[in-house]
């Protein structure tokens, strides 16, 4: 979802930014930063290392940065983010 908002915008992006401008809270785990970086960084996409990780250190500035990955189900994911309005 990260690397679809830094890339296309769309729901992932206007979650970001709700998420950037506190209406919603944000969580992310550092395995997701991890792989966000790597897949930044695949030669597709063009993102060399450096900026690759300061936008994972920005969108850590505005999430709660959790160690670990929590279980979630896509039902579950879908009713917070219907519950939101998007």
């Amino acid at each position: 979802m990260l690397v679809s908002a830094v890339l296309f915008g769309g729901v992932p992006g206007r979650l970001v930014d709700a998420a950037r401008e506190g209406r919603i809270d944000g969580i992310v785990s550092l395995h997701v930063l991890a792989e966000f970086v790597d897949v930044l960084t695949r030669p597709r996409f063009g993102f060399d290392e450096v900026s690759a990780t300061v936008l994972a250190e920005e969108i850590a500035s505005f999430t709660e940065v959790i160690p670990l990955m929590l279980a979630i189900t896509p039902a579950e994911a879908v009713h917070l983010v219907e519950h939101q309005g998007y």
